[in-house]
């Protein structure tokens, strides 16, 4: 992946709420979703999502931080079907 200046920030009208957002970041190679639930542990997950681009329709690799707060490590999941 290009480095981090590379990547350039598009929102997808964010969706903000008192729960929760979701963006979207662009590289020239790769599309990265990122969504967050902002609540108390343990239900204050983060979700990334990552897409080659042009020659992907759909994500191939999903990972999830299952608590910020307590500083979880990232784990792999399954890549979701409505994603």
């Amino acid at each position: 992946m290009k480095r981090a200046r590379q990547l350039v920030l598009k929102s997808i009208k964010p969706i903000l709420n008192r729960l929760g957002a979701r963006y979207i970041f662009l590289s020239e190679e790769w599309e990265m979703y990122v969504t967050w639930h902002v609540m108390i542990p343990p239900y204050d997950w983060a979700r990334i999502y990552l897409r080659h681009r042009y020659n992907q329709t759909a994500p191939t690799y999903a990972f999830e931080i299952s608590s910020v707060q307590e500083q979880a490590e990232p784990q792999a999941i399954e890549v979701p079907d409505w994603v």
